[in-house]
């Protein structure tokens, strides 16, 4: 594959400011909204305005056909599939990426391998890194 081919991972922070405030602007629309609920016509906008902050943050994962998101407690990583692997920090016990596939070596002996060879080199290393700074 051609690197103008490679496909891009996109890496998620899961404290993203801008998601908090959207979360944040969220919950006030539902308190908002639940205060009027004896006034049925104006709780509407605020409870549907709340309810759609909610699946653009929620639905976020699913933007993008490679997304990784993660902390120092774990995440989840989504290559090329619809739900992907979530993992947690304490599970994994190595990591090695060989010839474009990343295993990831469980401490029940579980093996999972993500093919990377569609992917950039240097998205397939800062996955590995990310990772690997998370268990140690």
């Amino acid at each position: 594959m051609k690197a103008d081919e490679l496909e891009r991972i996109h890496f998620n922070v899961k404290r993203d400011w801008k998601m908090i405030v959207l979360l944040i602007i969220s919950a006030v629309c539902w308190v908002v909204g639940s205060y009027e609920v004896f006034v049925i016509d104006k709780m509407g906008p605020y409870l549907t305005t709340a309810l759609l902050l909610q699946i653009i943050y929620l639905s976020k994962m699913f933007w993008y056909k490679n997304y990784v998101v993660w902390n120092k407690k774990g995440g989840v990583i989504r290559i090329k599939s619809f739900f992907g692997e979530s993992l947690k920090s304490n599970e994994i016990r190595s990591t090695e990426l060989i010839d474009g596939v990343l295993t990831i070596n469980k401490n029940g002996g579980e093996r999972i391998a993500i093919d990377l060879n569609h992917i950039q080199g240097e998205d397939s290393q800062k996955l590995k890194t990310i990772i690997q700074d998370s268990v140690a």
